[in-house]
């Protein structure tokens, strides 16, 4: 059995899914998920909730039971502890299938494609609504549609509101944007922009665009999920240095899509081993 630890936000939760799904599939063993972050949540931490349960995931609720023997040092002989906090470098330290009976219990960040990118089709299939759109989600949806749709993420909140967290993520900057506006007018006709951000006023500020531009966050009752589901069937997308658009762009099937990201993931440290080497990186900060 793999228990996978969850905490932060709906993109945070899906890295350490698709990490744990992973492990689980590569020792052919049942997947389940610890909750127990979001009822105890440390003081210093943004407040989140559970929000992976909006999409199709088969993994079950671990009992309290289950967590505590997985993560007690010396529970049985087959049970095994691994922490990491590894962010940005791959380091698969998982075991082999050969001792794929031991009980193990996941906690990390798990955010780089290689700790998942061999079950692709897999996640991409769990990765999906499991109730149908609402009806503002789905007439956006007609919208990207009829036009070269290209979502555009502004990240702002928590990054900008909290100090320790503006400290560590850092925001991306106007100039970024504008960078990547135009680096996309010159290889799109027509692109039309759909904004996604959680501060409208900051993003008009930004961006400095008049026409061919949709606000998609604020403008209808439309979730987290449901976001990240309408970024992925834009044509393209420009993500910011957050987990929430980085699936947005992963999750976006179209086999010519251009996907921009920034160079710097965090304050301190590089996206390189986040952003899939496809995608094309511009400086953020």
């Amino acid at each position: 059995m793999i228990i996978i630890k969850l905490k932060g936000g709906l993109g945070n939760q899906m890295f350490q899914y698709a990490a744990g799904k992973a492990a689980a599939t590569k020792l052919g063993t049942d997947l389940k998920i610890d909750l127990e972050w979001f009822t105890n949540l440390p003081p210093s931490d943004t407040p989140r909730s559970f929000e992976l349960n909006q999409f199709n995931i088969t993994a079950s609720i671990a009992k309290e039971k289950e967590i505590g023997g997985a993560r007690a040092k010396g529970f049985q002989t087959l049970a095994r502890l691994i922490r990491t906090k590894v962010f940005r470098h791959f380091d698969d330290p998982l075991p082999s299938r050969a001792k794929s009976r031991e009980s193990l219990y996941l906690e990390g960040f798990w955010q780089n494609e290689k700790y998942f990118q061999n079950i692709g089709d897999i996640i991409k299939k769990e990765f999906t609504l499991r109730s149908p759109f609402t009806s503002g989600a789905e007439n956006m949806l007609k919208e990207i549609q009829t036009k070269d749709a290209v979502s555009l993420h502004i990240r702002r909140g928590d990054y900008v509101s909290d100090t320790k967290t503006k400290q560590h993520h850092g925001t991306c900057s106007p100039d970024y944007y504008k960078k990547a506006i135009k680096l996309i007018k010159e290889k799109l006709p027509n692109p039309h922009f759909f904004i996604f951000s959680d501060d409208k006023k900051s993003a008009e500020n930004m961006l400095g665009l008049n026409s061919d531009i949709t606000y998609v966050s604020g403008e209808a009752k439309i979730g987290d999920a449901e976001e990240i589901i309408l970024m992925s069937l834009c044509k393209h997308n420009i993500i910011a240095n957050s987990s929430f658009s980085f699936w947005g762009a992963w999750l976006n099937q179209n086999l010519h899509k251009i996907v921009i990201a920034p160079t710097q993931w965090t304050s301190s440290k590089k996206a390189d081993n986040v952003i899939p080497r496809n995608w094309i990186q511009i400086q953020n900060i």
